[in-house]
């Protein structure tokens, strides 16, 4: 649905006098998804009135089932788009980037929905005008996306207890509460714990774990650190094995995850990798950026090219912090 009162025509100033939209992302297509964070579109038309009164030429196009953002991203090239904007939340950015995983076009994410991790990741704020004035003056960079069976990914994909909370989330209930959802389903999932052990190949060398998060940035469900090494500048990616999968340990986990010292507890490790393979005896889901993307066996590593990314902040990490920020275990093996 096109909600561009000029459509795609150039704006004429007050002589009648054609003027040309900047070039650099007009005319830039906004992807809409009208669910999510619905309190919050005030901000969106804000951004989309600011983006116009500099001449930009927007066209907002609204998402009606799973895989439209994704659709309309992949077309977006041959429509003559400059740019795409993602508004909405960690799922519409997800099909936004796979839709461009053929395509030249640079991506900027407004953020919009429950947790909105890339955004959080590389400093596009909510406020409608710094988020334009970061528009204007941020030179898109490459960002390296991790793959998994095929499906880009832009923070992170895991298996274990994590991954089957996303798929017991309830989605009408997820519209209502928002992160409550989440820990409702978490919940459930710590009454019927069923602990697994997965066997996972990290560039040829085989380790066990009870979960696995393949991280592309620093941030995991929401702004808690996981794997603070990792960026989405870096093209590897870093694995975090979690040992442990009993309740106790689970909860343990999550008291680290959200205090920021997940990855100092002695029975987790990072680690750097190009390829990950991670397999089991079950067929337990994969979940990619908050939604289930494949079931084991699947097979990580980053994307062949880069997306093209406008980022608010560089968020790539010196070596001496890069260092001290990861454990890095890779001598220690799974028997």
């Amino acid at each position: 649905m096109d909600v561009s009162p000029n459509g795609r025509a150039a704006s004429v100033d007050g002589a009648g006098n054609s003027i040309r939209p900047r070039a650099s992302f007009s005319p830039l297509l906004a992807v809409l998804n009208p669910i999510a964070g619905a309190r919050r579109h005030d901000g969106f038309s804000a951004v989309v009135e600011r983006l116009r009164a500099k001449r930009i030429d927007v066209v907002v196009r609204m998402t009606s089932f799973r895989g439209h953002a994704e659709q309309m991203a992949r077309s977006a090239g041959a429509e003559g788009f400059a740019m795409v904007m993602a508004a909405g939340g960690d799922g519409t950015v997800n099909e936004v980037i796979n839709g461009l995983a053929e395509s030249p076009l640079p991506l900027a994410v407004y953020p919009l929905g429950t947790t909105n991790v890339l955004a959080a990741e590389i400093g596009m704020p909510r406020d409608p005008a710094a988020f334009v004035d970061k528009l204007e003056v941020a030179e898109p960079g490459d960002a390296w996306l991790g793959e998994i069976s095929g499906r880009r990914f832009s923070v992170a994909a895991s298996v274990g207890f994590d991954s089957r909370v996303v798929e017991g989330i309830n989605e009408t209930l997820k519209r209502r509460i928002g992160k409550g959802a989440y820990v409702y389903a978490a919940l459930g999932q710590m009454i019927h714990n069923d602990p697994a052990s997965y066997r996972v190949t990290i560039d040829g060398s085989e380790y066990l774990a009870a979960g696995v998060v393949i991280a592309k940035g620093r941030y995991y469900a929401g702004r808690f650190l996981a794997a603070p090494g990792a960026r989405i500048t870096d093209p590897r990616l870093q694995v975090c094995l979690l040992e442990g999968g009993r309740r106790v340990d689970i909860l343990r986990y999550a008291t680290a995850l959200f205090g920021g010292f997940l990855w100092r507890l002695g029975d987790v490790r990072i680690i750097d990798a190009q390829e990950v393979v991670i397999a089991s005896n079950r067929c337990d889901p994969v979940q990619g950026d908050g939604d289930i993307v494949v079931r084991l066996p699947a097979i990580a590593r980053v994307s062949a090219s880069p997306l093209k990314l406008v980022m608010g902040q560089s968020h790539v990490l010196g070596r001496g912090a890069r260092l001290a920020a990861t454990k890095e275990q890779s001598g220690r093996s799974a028997h």
